[in-house]
């Protein structure tokens, strides 16, 4: 292993202690959701919505002025003791699929991904834009 992922153990362990295990100030879950439908495009015929992932540990979320876009930081990069890979963060979908970030707690509702800030060696930095009001979201 490098010197770089054995710190990336060290900065993911301390990056729980915000986190709903320890102190609990972190107060946002972000989960990573495709949606399927069974009509052989998006938006055609019946849901499915498969939670990928959620970012643990649980990142600080920072809601830009216009409140449209939603900062999420640190995701911890993938390593040998854990982190979440680019393509998990990523993914490709197919034609009946669409990728979401659904967020619970006070910035909740559905995102997508805008930008992954991939440049500093210890986290990622995502930029989450809010769906429209018309975009198709599941019930319940």
């Amino acid at each position: 292993m490098t010197l770089r992922e054995d710190l990336l153990d060290l900065v993911e362990t301390l990056e729980e202690i915000p986190g709903p295990t320890g102190c609990d100030i972190r107060q946002n879950a972000v989960f990573v959701e495709k949606w399927s439908w069974d009509g052989g495009q998006a938006f055609l015929g019946n849901l499915t919505v498969t939670v990928l992932c959620e970012l643990l540990p649980r990142p600080r979320t920072n809601q830009t002025v216009d409140g449209r876009e939603l900062v999420v930081e640190p995701v911890i990069p993938k390593h040998p003791k854990g982190g979440l890979d680019w393509d998990v963060l990523n993914p490709s979908p197919a034609a009946n699929e669409v990728v979401v970030y659904r967020v619970e707690g006070p910035n909740q509702g559905y995102y997508v991904l805008y930008n992954i800030e991939s440049s500093r060696p210890f986290r990622y930095v995502l930029t989450l834009r809010v769906l429209d009001r018309d975009y198709p979201r599941p019930v319940g």
